[in-house]
């Protein structure tokens, strides 16, 4: 086999799934989508939500299918990028030829001893670990005991369609996540009812607790001023309808929405928390409060200011400051990083780990 560095680079991308539209999913496909030499491999869920291009998608019937079909292509790529658990595991069998993707503060299997035990090996042996934000970058070099071969890049803006701005004469606040134990959209229902009647809340996004939100609304008498989406792929229309947006979060690893809804223009309001401080553009729509009343205040104060054109244009500015022509030119250094470290053995190109 040739060494990566005499031909073009072939990285094949290993998530689990790519039918739900979340922040990890977002980047692979687009990662896939515009990088030539960049294919995925997923081994559950059904056929991917998301437009992967000219990108080549692999699909296994399981995880055990996924290792031998890897195990087969070893030739073929020069790298295996993994997202989120369990592909990370990966990186225990094929060390240096290896990058963990980290996308979160927070995972739920890694509280579970087995999980956590083969989560820190993944991270030892992987050639390089790359994080969304400095809080993830500084939660796995804790759990790893190192900093070594361990980068923080933050995600870069999907292309999304352009859609006309059709705000005005609406107040609609509008919150993309999706429905799960870390979100909080029940805080936003919950300060509707603290705000006047014309305003509005619509959400974007699916999950296990999107029930228990429907069923809080009519317990509040505001459902009638609330539109649940449910999943959208086509998410450009929703920002451009909406006057403020809002992300309320447990924990994140990367606020993406936030970059995103910048990019058209749009303030989010979002949790002071660590992940969401990195994406934020302005410390003034962090929201520290702890009751319907504050939260209600704190958005009916940025609706005030948030459409001033030059705190839009400084919203759009840094959104473009993450956009995928620089991350993929970053993300090629961390893959030059894997280079430096093969190391020939009786003429063939093989890896070492980390000690």
């Amino acid at each position: 086999m040739l060494p990566p560095q005499s031909r073009p680079r072939r990285v094949l991308h290993v998530i689990r799934r790519l039918d739900r539209i979340g922040g990890a999913e977002r980047i692979v496909t687009e990662l896939v989508r515009e990088l030539a030499g960049h294919d995925v491999l997923v081994f559950a869920g059904e056929a991917s939500a998301f437009d992967l291009g000219g990108g080549k998608f692999l699909r296994a019937r399981n995880f055990a299918h996924a290792i031998w079909i890897c195990t087969g292509l070893r030739r073929q790529y020069d790298v295996f990028h993994l997202h989120l658990p369990p592909s990370i595991y990966l990186a225990i069998l094929f060390g240096q030829r290896t990058v963990v993707h980290e996308h979160s503060t927070h995972i739920e299997r890694r509280r579970k001893v087995l999980p956590r035990i083969l989560s820190r090996i993944a991270l030892r042996r992987a050639g390089a670990t790359v994080a969304v934000s400095d809080s993830v970058r500084d939660v796995i070099v804790s759990w790893k005991g190192s900093a070594a071969r361990v980068f923080s890049l933050p995600n870069f803006i999907a292309r999304l369609p352009s859609a006309k701005d059709t705000s005005a004469g609406t107040t609609t606040i509008l919150m993309v996540a999706s429905f799960r134990s870390a979100k909080r959209q029940d805080e936003l229902i919950r300060a509707l009812p603290f705000m006047p009647d014309d305003v509005q809340l619509s959400f974007a996004g699916d999950g296990p607790n999107l029930s228990a939100c429907r069923d809080l609304a009519q317990e509040l008498g505001v459902a009638h001023r609330i539109t649940f989406q449910g999943s959208v792929r086509d998410i450009s229309r929703h920002y451009a309808s909406a006057r403020l947006c809002a992300l309320l979060s447990e924990w994140e690893g990367f606020g993406l929405v936030v970059l995103e809804a910048a990019s058209f223009g749009k303030a989010t309001v979002v949790s002071d928390i660590e992940g969401l401080r990195d994406s934020c553009p302005d410390p003034g729509l962090l929201y520290a409060g702890s009751s319907p009343q504050e939260l209600a205040d704190k958005l009916m104060l940025t609706l005030e200011f948030c459409e001033a054109p030059a705190f839009c244009a400084k919203l759009r500015t840094h959104a473009k400051a993450h956009d995928l022509s620089s991350y993929a030119s970053r993300l090629e250094e961390i893959y030059s990083q894997l280079d430096s470290q093969l190391v020939t053995r009786d003429g063939q190109w093989t890896c070492e780990a980390e000690g």
